[in-house]
C-alpha cells in the first residue's frame, strides 16, 4: 500500500458543511480499524506454511496508527523472531504479509471511496 492515498484539497466543501472534515476523518479512522482486523484475520487464515507450534500464525498481528487529518496507517507484522524467514526464505514461498497487503489494501481504499460517495470513488 505504500504510495496509495487520496488527498482532498477543495476547502469550499468544508466551508459549506461544518463538521465535514471531522466526520470524514472519523470515517477513515473507523474504516482503517475495521480493515486492520480483517488484514490480521486474512493473514492468519491464509498463511501458507505448515504449523508446527502455531506460534507464527497466532503471532501475525495488525495494528493501526492515526494522526488525525494527516494519515491513518495499518501495520501488519510477525511477532515471532523467525517471521522474517517465513517471508523471504525459498523465494518468498511462505510470505503472507505482502499478499495480505495486496488483497486487503484495495478493499480498504474501495471502502473509503464508497464512504465518500460516487463522485469521489468513481462508483455509480
Amino acid at each position: 500500500m505504500a504510495g496509495s492515498g487520496l488527498r482532498w484539497e477543495d476547502q469550499s466543501l468544508f466551508r459549506r458543511a461544518p463538521g465535514t472534515p471531522q466526520r470524514i476523518d472519523a470515517m477513515v479512522a473507523t474504516t482503517t480499524e475495521f480493515y486492520a482486523t480483517r488484514a490480521e484475520g486474512e493473514a492468519r487464515h491464509n498463511a501458507p506454511w505448515t504449523d508446527r507450534t502455531g506460534n507464527a500464525r497466532s503471532g501475525l498481528s495488525a495494528v493501526t496508527e492515526h494522526v488525525p487529518f494527516r494519515k491513518h496507517t495499518i501495520i501488519i507484522f510477525h511477532r515471532v523472531k523467525y517471521g522474517i524467514w517465513l517471508e523471504v526464505r525459498q523465494g518468498g514461498k511462505n510470505a503472507i504479509l505482502m499478499p495480505t497487503v495486496l488483497k486487503v489494501g484495495p478493499q480498504l481504499m474501495d471502502a473509503i471511496g464508497r464512504g465518500w460517495g460516487p463522485a469521489v470513488s468513481g462508483h455509480g
